[in-house]
């Protein structure tokens, strides 16, 4: 219960309380329009149950530089949204108006929607499966999970994070900033893969090494 009670103070703290002081004080009328509030009352909502189905982190983690990296892509979050925001009252809509069509942000809703659930639904398996999340911890008591999203590729709970930011950014009307976020969150996420895929060869060995050999990373028979 303790747990559960610091996961919704967590959740409070840096979703809803955390972007509404950006959007007050940066961009009032965003909060004013209708369909992007709704879009990101979802993406509160992908990232509540996200946060209730995951283990709390553990504070040792902060010493590591990548997490560190992590945590200040996950704080420049508002500025992200404010800038895609931005960047469709004073750019898209001006110069690209077919573009800034209500049928771009529907897509986007989809792929929110898309993506939360192989997210999700990744993040539930890894826990029936006793880790949290693919822990980079070689002592901690393990099996290989190639079942369910895990059987097409390596890294569902990363595809989908990736899928619910392009869709997040689409849902904006956004081009620039969809390029630049969805670039940064490859480049950022790309190493943790590396250094998951790394430990998990350690420990599996050649089991490991075959389910390298059948798999790709993020999209089915593509990467």
């Amino acid at each position: 219960m303790r747990e559960l009670i610091r996961k919704i103070i967590h959740f409070l703290i840096f979703y809803p309380i955390y972007y509404y002081i950006w959007f007050f004080f940066l961009r009032q009328d965003l909060l004013e329009n209708t369909l992007l509030m709704a879009v990101i009352i979802l993406f509160f909502g992908i990232n509540l149950i996200d946060i209730l189905i995951r283990p709390m982190s553990d504070p040792e983690e902060l010493k590591d530089k990548y997490t560190i990296v992590v945590l200040l892509f996950f704080l420049g979050g508002p500025l992200i949204l404010l800038l895609a925001f931005f960047e469709n009252r004073e750019l898209i809509s001006k110069v690209l108006p077919i573009y800034d069509n209500l049928l771009i942000s529907y897509l986007g809703i989809l792929l929110m929607i898309i993506g939360s659930i192989i997210m999700l639904s990744s993040r539930y398996q890894l826990n029936k499966h006793s880790y949290g999340g693919v822990s980079l911890s070689e002592e901690k008591e393990q099996t290989l999970l190639t079942q369910g999203m895990f059987k097409y590729i390596r890294h569902p709970i990363y595809a989908g994070g990736l899928i619910i930011t392009i869709g997040l950014e689409l849902a904006f009307r956004s081009l620039i900033i969809l390029s630049i976020h969805t670039l940064i969150f490859f480049v950022i996420f790309r190493d943790r893969m590396q250094r998951e895929e790394t430990v998990l060869l350690n420990k599996f060995g050649t089991e490991y090494q075959t389910y390298l050999n059948k798999t790709k990373r993020l999209i089915p028979y593509v990467y």
